[in-house]
């Protein structure tokens, strides 16, 4: 019966020619390092692909007409919005007839309801008076300029 030479690490080999267990867990693990090393070549492979936008407009060119027109189309919609509600902001706010249904609601308001009844209502003519002298003023002569001496 042969012995095997060892150094106590087991890393020593047989006297009959064969490798130790430590040469071939050796041998597997360079073998997983090497598939290891190459799958991760392949994921950065991958990673890089998929974040070169010109290689995917090439590959998918459909793809991106569609996202690129849904895009523009939400841009614009949403502007149009935007353009539709202020000119009906302001469509409401020169009306003279809606300013003084404001003045109206304003009246009603509990910071502003008076102890008696007059004093609400005077408080009401004197501020729709204000708003008529400014669409008279604003329709007759435009807005006031400031002179030039």
């Amino acid at each position: 019966m042969r012995a095997a030479a060892s150094n106590g690490h087991g890393s020593g080999k047989s006297t009959d020619g064969t490798g130790s267990d430590s040469d071939r867990l050796r041998a597997d693990i360079d073998a997983t390092h090497r598939r290891l090393e190459g799958l991760l070549g392949e994921l950065d492979r991958r990673r890089r692909e998929a974040f070169d936008v010109r290689l995917q407009m090439r590959r998918h060119p459909l793809a991106f007409g569609i996202g690129a027109a849904l895009a523009l189309g939400a841009l614009g919609g949403g502007t149009a919005l935007v353009i539709a509600r202020v000119r009906r902001q302001r469509r409401q706010r020169r009306s003279p007839a809606l300013r003084l249904a404001r003045l109206w609601r304003l009246s009603s308001r509990p910071d502003m309801v008076h102890n008696d009844e007059s004093g609400r209502m005077g408080w009401l003519l004197t501020t729709a008076a204000k708003v008529a002298a400014a669409i008279l003023v604003r329709r007759l002569g435009g807005r006031p300029r400031r002179r030039q001496d």
